[in-house]
């Protein structure tokens, strides 16, 4: 499997958890104008492994409105089968704001459930369940 990992941060700043109603996040896939350009971001868990000819870009994008960084980082499960979980650990980055957590789809990715887990200054944020499908 080839997985292609980006993690990105944007320009804005967030800090620690107390509670989980202090952070926006949204889970989806990133949608592409007819160019290839990025043009917007659609919240799902029903991820294709191709979408018209295109690997797929999806992943998780977090928001605070608090002054204070904080430390985003996570871990990628993949695929969810008891006997033979495969974790691949993402790096670990400090958040002014806003933050993504992106991966992309390869022709080698087997269709089937995924997880994301999603940690904040090293504790445990939230964990997004996701398939991957056929392509479409």
């Amino acid at each position: 499997m080839k997985y292609f990992l980006l993690i990105t941060t944007l320009f804005f700043s967030a800090y620690g958890f107390s509670q989980e109603s202090e952070y926006q996040i949204e889970f989806g896939v990133v949608i592409h104008n007819k160019a290839g350009e990025p043009i917007g971001f659609e919240q799902t868990t029903t991820i294709p492994i191709n979408s018209k000819g295109n690997n797929s870009l999806y992943g998780m994008v977090i928001t605070r409105d608090n002054t204070k960084s904080f430390k985003l980082g996570s871990v990628h499960i993949l695929p969810k089968n008891p006997k033979n979980w495969k974790k691949v650990i993402g790096k670990s980055m400090n958040i002014e704001k806003k933050g993504a957590v992106f991966m992309r789809t390869s022709q080698d990715d087997p269709p089937g459930i995924y997880l994301m887990e999603i940690y904040i200054d090293s504790i445990l944020f939230h964990t997004f369940e996701y398939q991957l499908i056929e392509s479409i």
